[in-house]
């Protein structure tokens, strides 16, 4: 029976409130702690990111920054090129990383053999063409007694030889000779040509033209037999200082032309904003002079070639080819 007990509440059954729940429930609500999210679900600490797993501050045990070293400054770890590869790299620009690791005796070293064989190579074009000419000595043998006095030449009788590629005349019933006169012989074919008057001495070999007049050698006295037995000795050992002395300034220009080559090395490589050592550019220059040094030593070889590559146009190849050689210089760690 429902009775009123002055407020207008309408007594009846209760619905449990929260806490009764909880008491039900044996202290837990499950549907509120359902909707919380149990701790147990809420990830444990291995889900939620190990320590372990995480960047570390030292990236690939910090080792990353050493092998990018090594990697860009490779060159340390190669092996540095012999005498004879350094040959044949110097006109391979991709292997000029390798020059990085030469020493600089070992460089110095490639620069004096290679003047060396060189001047060795001008040399025995000398005395090919001396042996061709067939010898002073043994044409001399042949020659009848002649003299020299007082800027006049005399000889007994006159003289012709005439073999192959050489002339050679003797005579006092000419006053001189001229240039047009062994250019006639010349295009004749001959390519060894020696004619001798009365005043003057004429030579012409590959085309080349000297001539001495004997008043101008002074008040000297010269016969046959002083020439061969005095004089030629003197000459040949004139001869033998004159190309040590030639390979020694050769050697030295080498090097005087190559420091030249290192600031244009220098312009080039501030262009392409590489920073390499002036000890690098200097070997590049080094290096890059071997191409057209070669290059003009084989033109000299060759006899139907008779040119010379002009001192302009070596320049421009060198540093053009020295351009593309820095490009792979390694550069400052």
């Amino acid at each position: 029976m429902n009775t009123y007990d002055g407020n207008n509440t309408q007594k009846g059954p209760q619905q449990p409130d929260h806490e009764n729940n909880m008491m039900l429930n044996g202290g837990f609500d499950a549907s509120a702690n359902s909707a919380q999210g149990n701790p147990y679900q809420q990830g444990n600490p291995y889900q939620q990111g190990n320590p372990y797993q995480q960047a570390a501050p030292y990236p690939n045990n910090g080792y990353q920054n050493f092998n990018n070293n090594y990697a860009y400054n490779n060159s340390a770890a190669q092996k540095a090129p012999n005498i004879f590869q350094q040959f044949a790299y110097s006109f391979v620009p991709p292997k000029y990383a390798g020059f990085a690791n030469v020493k600089t005796g070992s460089m110095i070293g490639f620069v004096t053999l290679l003047t060396l064989i060189a001047t060795l190579i001008t040399f025995l074009q000398v005395v090919i063409s001396y042996v061709s000419f067939g010898g002073v000595e043994t044409i001399l043998d042949e020659v009848p007694d002649f003299y020299i006095s007082n800027g006049e030449f005399s000889i007994e009788e006159d003289f012709v030889l005439d073999e192959g590629d050489v002339y050679i005349y003797f005579t006092e019933d000419i006053d001189e000779f001229t240039y047009d006169d062994a250019k006639s012989l010349s295009d004749q074919g001959y390519d060894n040509i020696l004619l001798i008057g009365r005043d003057k001495y004429c030579q012409m070999q590959n085309e080349k033209y000297q001539e001495i007049y004997f008043d101008k050698m002074g008040n000297i006295t010269l016969d046959k037999d002083w020439i061969i037995n005095s004089l030629m000795p003197v000459i040949w050992g004139c001869i033998g200082v004159g190309f040590l002395i030639f390979f020694v300034c050769r050697t030295l220009w080498y090097f005087v032309c190559a420091a030249l080559y290192m600031l244009i090395a220098m312009i080039i490589a501030s262009c392409f904003h590489k920073k390499i050592s002036s000890g690098n550019l200097f070997k590049a220059a080094v290096y890059a002079k071997v191409l057209m040094f070669v290059a003009a030593l084989l033109l000299s070889l060759i006899p139907v070639v008779n040119i010379s590559v002009p001192g302009i146009l070596r320049t421009i190849i060198t540093i053009v080819f020295l351009a593309f050689a820095v490009q792979y210089m390694p550069q400052k760690r």
